[in-house]
């Protein structure tokens, strides 16, 4: 995928990372022996896996790369915890797969576990290339037999950022009207396509689930504009 061709990126920006990751991935416990770990990622096939403590929270990767550098020091004791990377590079759901890719990409990394927002430790799900790969392959399908109007949606405006936050299910933001919406000063709601349609919002507009919004916003700003379209609805209870 060239990052370098504006057009082609501009194809991941309209998917976000929980459409395209593998949900609820399997991990391993910190305390797990290397050769435990081996036959787990024989069996699985897996070249990498989220590792957790005993309460499952995240604290670490370790892939089969990890796992070959330690079968050459001969120490039959280790554990995950001795090979794995910890602190490792994590995604959240609601971040755009372009955004995702360049993480992957910059750090020369294979797959990223998505995370929860509100919860940095619990791993919702995880993102590998090939998960990337097939969304990718699918959109310049979609791209090449129908051009959507949100497709065709270019905004410039200097010194902001586009945005695009798909509204899920169960989302604070669904049912209300976009006057109710309290985003930060310098944001902007310009597009919302819902399905085929793409309307330009107005105070009036009602939100709902799946709606694909698109923001102008101070780069600053952006995080915190995903989250608030984002937040679920009973995360501040």
């Amino acid at each position: 995928i060239d990052l370098q061709r504006p057009s082609l990126v501009d194809l991941l920006d309209t998917v976000t990372v929980g459409e395209v990751m593998t949900p609820d991935p399997m991990m391993v416990r910190a305390d797990v022996s290397v050769q435990e770990l081996s036959k787990t990622l024989v069996e699985s096939g897996h070249h990498g896996l989220p590792v957790v403590d005993e309460q499952n929270r995240l604290i670490g990767m370790v892939t089969l790369s990890d796992l070959q550098r330690s079968a050459a020091t001969g120490d039959a004791d280790l554990t995950v915890a001795d090979i794995a990377t910890l602190s490792p590079v994590t995604c959240y759901p609601d971040q755009t797969v372009r955004e995702a890719l360049q993480q992957l990409g910059g750090r020369e990394l294979g797959r990223l576990p998505v995370v929860d927002r509100a919860d940095p430790t619990r791993v919702v799900g995880i993102l590998r290339r090939e998960n990337i790969i097939a969304a990718y392959s699918r959109l310049l399908q979609e791209h090449g037999q129908v051009r959507r109007a949100s497709d065709r949606l270019r905004v410039s405006v200097p010194h902001l950022t586009t945005v695009q936050v798909k509204i899920p299910e169960g989302a604070r933001v669904i049912g209300r009207p976009v006057a109710e919406v309290s985003l930060p000063p310098h944001a902007l709601l310009v597009a919302v396509r819902r399905g085929e349609r793409v309307s330009i919002p107005r105070g009036d507009t009602v939100l709902a689930a799946g709606d694909v919004v698109t923001a102008l916003v101070a780069p600053e700003e952006a995080s915190q504009v995903r989250a608030i379209l984002a937040e679920a609805a009973d995360q501040r209870a």
